[in-house]
């Protein structure tokens, strides 16, 4: 829209003005007239040009002030806009002043200027006695057919962004994280355009005030819309996380990103990132790169780590709008082999008819996880449990026992196995084995043996064993049953250990132990005698205490711990119940 706000100051030298004409540009719809008595005004068309008459209440001089104030529709921008104003009709001369301004969300350029002397703003400030707002382009004229034109449009935005593509590459999926932070100057944006790979999905998107956001394929790209809620100026970021799943992660990897659109939507100027990293398993070289510089992993943000030096990180800087990313990558993969130790700590308690199991396994996974673990476990075992978090299933070929998870693990991982194995009752002899790693580098472990009396036992076939103190186990094997007779550590798997396991012989021991005896006897006149017997007896399991008592006695009463009780006879012994 063009709005003209004229104001046309009249000089009278001689009589009265009574009447005011104003021509109006053509195409121009009249707004509003204001001034001093005015009586009433309207709008004639004289020879083809739109007149505004003026009648005024009384004759003024000698100088007068009218407003006349006009409109008219501005083309589709950008655009070329002639400036024209009202002009005063009847009137010896006309001189004056123009000035163009724009709204602030446009731009606006002179073209050309005819006939017009450029003045600064300050005096065009003074001339109309009105105050200046924003950019002016004053002009004097000096007569009326000057020429102005100027080029109309819109404000764009100018955008720049740093662009971060973190490329994480696994056997089964490829993730992209993008990070973008834009810096938005001269005019606000309500929406975001990116260029998206079409083979990614989007998992999430995060920043503030997103209203929404829309995909769609537009020449021969996938785009992103993100509708803001707001006008947004300044510091904004934006985040996306893409994934991309493969059955089988390929030789060649043509590394893809996401790039701000080149167009009011996106960014003039990005300086961007890319790092590929690795997944534990997967190792990478770059095979090919265009537009692009090797910068080390450790310079770029989030990579400040031990594993740093698996990335691959490069910079590039696009100073123009780009409608696609302006560089090129593509790296080769390896598969890494897995690196297992195993360490198995074996705890087996004899019994007279069993032997019962316990095996803590302590698996150290590196370079590469893996999905299951395999144990060789004797088929003499019965009743065999495999316990362990996550565990999908378990199942056995013979001896081979294969454990799978739910997911792929990495780092230490323990598994719990317990078992029972039947002894044979026709020797004393015992040939005792444990559970064993399968597909592992290496295994090392302790092997205990727990006894419980009345069972002895002895070793007879070590072999390459190497007893150990029981202070030596590992803690994370828990403490040891306190019944463990024996300790052998082994260093490599395969090993017998040999015992005897025998019962001890069954002793005779003491059933009752008198630890004080106290007689007390008085004789009377006539020749009797009375006697007295204190016993402190340690009773360990006899029910009666015999008292052999002297021929022709005879027992008056008895008290067993200050109760009275009544003894009986048996072949000529006392019995005391105890």
């Amino acid at each position: 829209m063009l709005n003209a706000r004229a104001t046309l100051d009249y000089q009278v030298t001689q009589g009265e003005m009574r009447q005011a004409r104003v021509e109006l540009p053509a195409g121009q719809r009249l707004l509003r007239v204001e001034g001093e008595a005015i009586r009433t005004w309207e709008v004639k068309t004289e020879n083809g040009q739109s007149i505004v008459s003026v009648e005024l209440l009384k004759g003024v001089a000698p100088n007068y002030r009218l407003m006349v104030e006009t409109e008219r529709v501005l083309e589709t921008l950008p655009a070329l806009v002639k400036a024209e104003i009202p002009h005063a009709l009847d009137v010896k001369r006309e001189t004056g002043l123009i000035a163009l301004r724009g709204d602030e969300e446009l731009e606006l350029a002179v073209e050309h200027a005819t006939e017009l002397y450029r003045v600064d703003t300050e005096e065009f400030g003074r001339s109309t006695g009105q105050p200046i707002q924003g950019a002016l382009n004053a002009f004097r004229f000096l007569k009326p057919d000057f020429d102005l034109a100027a080029r109309v449009a819109a404000i764009q935005p100018q955008i720049e962004a740093i662009l971060r593509n973190d490329i994480r590459l696994g056997q089964e999926q490829v993730t992209l994280a993008a990070a973008i932070d834009y810096t938005i100057k001269r005019a606000g944006v309500f929406a975001l355009k990116l260029v998206v790979p079409a083979s990614y999905r989007l998992e999430s998107i995060s920043g503030t005030n997103i209203l929404q956001s829309a995909e769609r394929d537009e020449a021969e790209q996938h785009i992103l819309e993100v509708t803001l809620i707001e006008r947004t100026t300044g510091a904004y970021g934006l985040r996306l996380q893409l994934a991309q799943t493969v059955k089988e992660l390929p030789k060649t990897v043509n590394i893809v990103g996401v790039h701000p659109l080149g167009d009011p939507l996106g960014a003039e100027k990005v300086t961007g990132f890319v790092s590929v990293s690795v997944e534990p398993g997967v190792a990478i070289k770059p095979a090919a790169f265009d537009g692009l510089t090797e910068v080390p992993a450790g310079s770029l943000a989030g990579t400040d780590s031990p594993t740093s030096s698996m990335v691959l990180a490069y910079k590039f800087i696009a100073s123009k709008p780009q409608p696609t990313a302006p560089w090129k990558l593509s790296v080769t993969t390896e598969a890494v082999e897995s690196w297992v130790r195993a360490e198995i700590i074996s705890t087996l308690t004899l019994s007279d008819m069993l032997v019962s199991g316990r095996a803590v396994a302590r698996f150290d996974i590196q370079n590469a996880p893996v999905k299951e673990l395999r144990l060789r476990i004797p088929a003499s075992f019965k009743n065999v449990e495999i316990a362990a978090p996550n565990i999908r299933r378990r199942d056995h070929d013979g001896e081979i026992w294969r454990v799978e998870f739910q997911s792929k693990i990495r780092g230490p991982h323990t598994l719990t196995v317990t078992w029972e194995e039947p002894r044979t009752a026709k020797t004393n002899h015992l040939e005792l084995r444990g559970v064993a790693a399968e597909n592992v580098e290496r295994e090392t472990g302790v092997l205990a043996i727990v006894a419980r009396p009345p069972l002895q036992v002895t070793p007879q076939n070590v072999g390459d064993l190497k007893p150990i103190d029981l202070r030596d186990l590992p803690e994370w094997a828990g403490p040891p049953d306190k019944f463990t007779v024996l300790a052998y550590r082994y260093l490599r798997p395969g090993y017998t250990l040999g015992l005897e396991a025998r019962r001890f012989d069954e002793a005779e021991v003491l059933q009752a132990l008198i630890e004080s005896l106290k007689l007390s006897t008085v004789v009377a006149d006539d020749g009797q005698m009375m006697t007295e017997m204190a016993l402190s007896v340690r009773n360990q399991g006899r029910q009666h205490l015999e008292i052999g008592l002297p021929a022709g006695a005879t027992v008056w009463s008895a008290f067993v711990a200050g109760r009275a009780v009544r003894p009986s006879i048996k072949e000529g012994k006392l019995l005391l119940p105890l």
